[in-house]
């Protein structure tokens, strides 16, 4: 299994306030970017999550995959400890995720 990040609008950086609350969970995203839906592979995905924020996702035409919609707050411009909020609803959104793709390959 493969995951990719990106965004439909990118910001272009990695908020400070990101990598703080990842790094508390032994995550370093000192090798990742701000990415672009143009930047990864979507149309060669099985699954896309879209975290919501009524925020516009395009998929390419013919993507065959399953789309999946979250509502996940965007935490930019908050504090750390919106932060923190919003990384342990991705983190249990996630795991439960990881839990039915498992149990649909069984």
């Amino acid at each position: 299994m493969q995951a990719w990040s990106a965004g439909s609008n990118p910001l272009g950086i990695i908020p400070p306030e990101t990598h703080a609350v990842l790094n508390e969970k032994g995550i370093n995203l000192d090798a990742h970017w701000s990415k672009g839906l143009k930047d990864v592979p979507v149309a060669e995905m099985d699954v896309i999550v879209s975290m919501g924020c009524e925020v516009d996702c395009p998929f390419p035409s013919g993507f065959k995959g399953c789309r999946i919609e979250w509502n996940i707050p965007d935490p930019y411009g908050r504090g750390l400890g919106y932060f923190r909020s919003v990384r342990n609803l991705i983190e249990q959104q996630i795991a439960g995720l990881l839990k039915d793709l498992s149990q649909q390959r069984n």
